[in-house]
Protein backbone atom coordinates (compact mmCIF):
# COMPACT_ATOMS: atom_id res chain seq x y z
CA UNK A 1 0.00 0.00 0.00
CA UNK A 2 1.20 3.42 -1.12
CA UNK A 3 0.89 6.10 0.86
CA UNK A 4 0.77 9.86 -1.08
CA UNK A 5 1.80 12.65 1.22
CA UNK A 6 0.26 16.02 -0.02
CA UNK A 7 1.89 19.61 1.19
CA UNK A 8 -0.46 21.58 2.42
CA UNK A 9 -1.14 24.88 0.86
CA UNK A 10 -0.91 27.83 3.18
CA UNK A 11 -3.74 29.70 4.10
CA UNK A 12 -3.95 33.10 3.72
CA UNK A 13 -3.35 35.27 7.12
CA UNK A 14 -6.51 35.57 9.25
CA UNK A 15 -8.31 34.60 6.15
CA UNK A 16 -7.52 37.72 3.76
CA UNK A 17 -8.03 36.19 0.04
CA UNK A 18 -8.58 39.35 -0.82
CA UNK A 19 -5.15 40.41 -0.20
CA UNK A 20 -3.65 37.32 -1.96
CA UNK A 21 -5.82 37.77 -5.04
CA UNK A 22 -4.01 41.43 -4.89
CA UNK A 23 -0.72 40.33 -4.58
CA UNK A 24 -1.13 38.06 -7.22
CA UNK A 25 -2.49 39.91 -10.03
CA UNK A 26 0.68 42.47 -8.41
CA UNK A 27 3.38 40.72 -9.19
CA UNK A 28 2.14 40.10 -13.07
CA UNK A 29 4.80 41.78 -15.44
CA UNK A 30 3.76 44.72 -17.35
CA UNK A 31 4.08 44.75 -20.63
CA UNK A 32 7.29 46.47 -22.14
CA UNK A 33 6.87 49.50 -24.64
CA UNK A 34 7.45 49.53 -27.92
CA UNK A 35 11.61 49.53 -28.35
CA UNK A 36 13.24 52.53 -30.62
CA UNK A 37 13.73 50.06 -33.53
CA UNK A 38 9.70 48.16 -33.67
CA UNK A 39 8.71 52.37 -33.26
CA UNK A 40 11.15 52.89 -36.72
CA UNK A 41 9.53 50.18 -38.37
CA UNK A 42 6.37 51.59 -37.62
CA UNK A 43 6.57 54.43 -39.20
CA UNK A 44 8.99 53.13 -42.06
CA UNK A 45 5.90 50.94 -42.68
CA UNK A 46 3.18 53.92 -42.97
CA UNK A 47 5.46 56.22 -45.04
CA UNK A 48 5.67 53.51 -47.70
CA UNK A 49 1.68 52.94 -47.65
CA UNK A 50 1.28 56.61 -48.36
CA UNK A 51 3.81 56.72 -50.76
CA UNK A 52 1.85 53.82 -52.96
CA UNK A 53 -1.27 55.52 -52.57
CA UNK A 54 0.38 58.44 -53.96
CA UNK A 55 2.01 56.41 -57.02
CA UNK A 56 -0.86 54.67 -57.49
CA UNK A 57 -3.20 58.11 -57.44
CA UNK A 58 -0.95 59.85 -59.90
CA UNK A 59 -1.05 56.66 -62.31
CA UNK A 60 -4.80 56.80 -62.40
CA UNK A 61 -4.73 60.67 -63.06
CA UNK A 62 -2.05 60.37 -65.75
CA UNK A 63 -4.32 57.55 -67.58
CA UNK A 64 -7.32 59.70 -67.83
CA UNK A 65 -5.27 62.49 -68.80
CA UNK A 66 -4.88 61.39 -72.22
CA UNK A 67 -6.69 62.54 -76.15
CA UNK A 68 -7.08 60.80 -79.33
CA UNK A 69 -5.22 61.25 -82.22
CA UNK A 70 -5.07 60.43 -85.94
CA UNK A 71 -2.52 57.19 -87.01
CA UNK A 72 -2.13 55.76 -90.40
CA UNK A 73 -3.54 52.47 -90.54
CA UNK A 74 -2.34 51.55 -94.16
CA UNK A 75 0.73 52.90 -96.01
CA UNK A 76 0.20 55.85 -99.01
CA UNK A 77 2.71 57.21 -101.66
CA UNK A 78 2.81 60.77 -102.06
CA UNK A 79 -0.20 62.15 -104.40
CA UNK A 80 -2.61 59.41 -102.80
CA UNK A 81 -5.92 60.41 -101.75
CA UNK A 82 -6.95 59.68 -98.19
CA UNK A 83 -9.76 57.56 -97.61
CA UNK A 84 -11.63 56.56 -94.17
CA UNK A 85 -10.27 53.24 -94.20
CA UNK A 86 -6.77 54.53 -94.16
CA UNK A 87 -6.91 56.05 -90.90
CA UNK A 88 -7.96 55.42 -86.89
CA UNK A 89 -7.23 56.43 -83.64
CA UNK A 90 -4.98 55.85 -80.80
CA UNK A 91 -4.63 57.50 -77.14
CA UNK A 92 -1.58 59.01 -76.24
CA UNK A 93 -0.39 61.24 -73.24
CA UNK A 94 -2.28 64.47 -73.21
CA UNK A 95 1.61 66.09 -72.59
CA UNK A 96 2.74 64.75 -75.67
CA UNK A 97 5.53 67.23 -77.40
CA UNK A 98 4.75 64.63 -80.88
CA UNK A 99 2.85 66.73 -83.64
CA UNK A 100 -0.61 64.89 -84.41
CA UNK A 101 -4.26 65.78 -85.39
CA UNK A 102 -6.74 65.07 -82.87
CA UNK A 103 -9.88 62.42 -83.76
CA UNK A 104 -12.17 65.22 -83.51
CA UNK A 105 -10.64 66.40 -86.79
CA UNK A 106 -11.18 62.64 -88.51
CA UNK A 107 -13.70 64.27 -91.35
CA UNK A 108 -11.19 67.10 -92.10
CA UNK A 109 -8.82 64.79 -93.68
CA UNK A 110 -10.91 61.93 -95.72
CA UNK A 111 -10.07 62.99 -99.45
CA UNK A 112 -6.81 64.82 -98.46
CA UNK A 113 -3.63 64.45 -100.45
CA UNK A 114 -0.21 63.10 -99.14
CA UNK A 115 2.60 65.79 -100.11
CA UNK A 116 4.69 62.72 -98.81
CA UNK A 117 4.92 59.10 -98.32
CA UNK A 118 2.98 58.20 -95.26
CA UNK A 119 4.24 54.94 -93.28
CA UNK A 120 1.69 52.88 -91.82
CA UNK A 121 1.49 52.65 -87.92
CA UNK A 122 2.99 56.45 -87.98
CA UNK A 123 1.14 59.76 -86.43
CA UNK A 124 -0.82 61.43 -89.11
CA UNK A 125 0.79 65.40 -89.79
CA UNK A 126 -0.90 68.22 -91.13
CA UNK A 127 2.50 69.13 -92.85
CA UNK A 128 3.09 65.87 -94.60
CA UNK A 129 -0.33 66.62 -96.35
CA UNK A 130 -1.12 68.80 -99.25
CA UNK A 131 -2.93 72.04 -98.97
CA UNK A 132 -6.42 71.36 -98.15
CA UNK A 133 -8.03 72.26 -102.14
CA UNK A 134 -5.10 72.41 -103.59
CA UNK A 135 -5.32 71.05 -106.82
CA UNK A 136 -3.15 68.27 -108.16
CA UNK A 137 -1.98 69.73 -111.16
CA UNK A 138 -0.89 73.00 -112.45
CA UNK A 139 -2.60 75.53 -114.46
CA UNK A 140 -0.01 74.82 -117.58
CA UNK A 141 -0.15 71.00 -117.13
CA UNK A 142 -2.16 68.33 -118.55
CA UNK A 143 -3.01 64.54 -118.23
CA UNK A 144 -2.38 62.09 -120.85
CA UNK A 145 -3.28 57.91 -120.73
CA UNK A 146 -0.62 55.88 -122.14
CA UNK A 147 -0.11 51.92 -122.19
CA UNK A 148 3.23 50.84 -121.56
CA UNK A 149 4.29 47.97 -122.81
CA UNK A 150 6.48 45.39 -121.01
CA UNK A 151 9.44 47.50 -122.30
CA UNK A 152 7.84 50.97 -122.28
CA UNK A 153 8.35 51.57 -118.65
CA UNK A 154 9.49 50.68 -114.92
CA UNK A 155 7.29 48.26 -112.87
CA UNK A 156 8.40 50.60 -110.29
CA UNK A 157 6.41 53.72 -111.47
CA UNK A 158 3.93 54.61 -108.58
CA UNK A 159 1.87 58.27 -108.26
CA UNK A 160 4.06 61.46 -107.97
CA UNK A 161 6.98 59.60 -109.70
CA UNK A 162 9.34 62.20 -111.54
CA UNK A 163 9.79 60.90 -115.10
CA UNK A 164 10.63 61.91 -118.71
CA UNK A 165 8.36 60.67 -121.60
CA UNK A 166 10.72 60.05 -124.48
CA UNK A 167 9.53 60.00 -127.72
CA UNK A 168 10.77 58.38 -130.68
CA UNK A 169 10.91 59.54 -133.92
CA UNK A 170 8.42 57.67 -136.57
CA UNK A 171 9.91 54.51 -138.53
CA UNK A 172 12.46 56.16 -141.27
CA UNK A 173 12.60 59.27 -139.76
CA UNK A 174 16.00 60.19 -138.72
CA UNK A 175 15.10 62.60 -136.18
CA UNK A 176 16.30 62.99 -132.83
CA UNK A 177 13.88 61.46 -129.92
CA UNK A 178 12.28 64.22 -127.61
CA UNK A 179 12.38 64.52 -124.35
CA UNK A 180 9.50 65.81 -122.17
CA UNK A 181 9.40 66.38 -118.22
CA UNK A 182 6.91 65.09 -115.90
CA UNK A 183 5.13 63.00 -112.85
CA UNK A 184 3.33 60.25 -112.99
CA UNK A 185 -0.69 60.81 -111.44
CA UNK A 186 -1.27 57.50 -111.66
CA UNK A 187 -0.09 54.13 -111.96
CA UNK A 188 -2.57 52.06 -109.86
CA UNK A 189 -4.15 50.00 -112.69
CA UNK A 190 -3.51 46.40 -113.35
CA UNK A 191 -1.91 45.21 -116.31
CA UNK A 192 -4.36 44.29 -118.86
CA UNK A 193 -4.53 41.01 -121.15
CA UNK A 194 -1.77 42.36 -123.76
CA UNK A 195 0.66 42.79 -120.60
CA UNK A 196 0.12 46.61 -121.58
CA UNK A 197 0.20 48.82 -118.10
CA UNK A 198 -2.08 52.14 -118.10
CA UNK A 199 -0.67 54.88 -116.56
CA UNK A 200 -1.72 58.66 -116.78
CA UNK A 201 1.11 60.90 -116.82
CA UNK A 202 0.95 64.85 -115.70
CA UNK A 203 3.02 66.85 -118.66
CA UNK A 204 3.19 70.21 -119.53
CA UNK A 205 -0.37 71.24 -121.10
CA UNK A 206 2.11 72.35 -124.41
CA UNK A 207 3.36 68.67 -125.47
CA UNK A 208 -0.08 67.00 -124.63
CA UNK A 209 -0.77 66.43 -127.87
CA UNK A 210 2.44 65.69 -128.69
CA UNK A 211 2.74 62.28 -126.28
CA UNK A 212 -1.06 61.60 -126.36
CA UNK A 213 -0.55 61.16 -130.33
CA UNK A 214 3.27 59.35 -129.58
CA UNK A 215 1.63 56.86 -127.28
CA UNK A 216 -1.02 56.05 -129.56
CA UNK A 217 1.55 55.45 -132.23
CA UNK A 218 3.51 53.06 -129.43
CA UNK A 219 6.20 55.03 -129.77
CA UNK A 220 6.44 56.07 -125.91
CA UNK A 221 9.10 55.14 -123.25
CA UNK A 222 9.09 56.53 -119.41
CA UNK A 223 11.70 56.60 -117.76
CA UNK A 224 11.49 57.15 -113.71
CA UNK A 225 14.19 59.62 -112.64
CA UNK A 226 15.69 59.89 -109.22
CA UNK A 227 13.66 61.35 -106.46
Amino acid sequence: MTTVLRRAEPRPVNGDQQGARIAAVSSLKRPALPTKRRWGRLAAGVAAGLIGAWISASLYVSAGNRTEVLVMANPLHRFDTIKRTDLHTIRISSDSEAASVKATRLDEFIGRVAGSDLVAGSLLVEGQLLPSGQKLLAADEALVGVLLGPGDGQLSLRRGSPIVVVIRPIAGDTAAPIEVKGWVFDASAEAITSRERPVELAIPRRQAALVSSAAADKRVTVVALAE
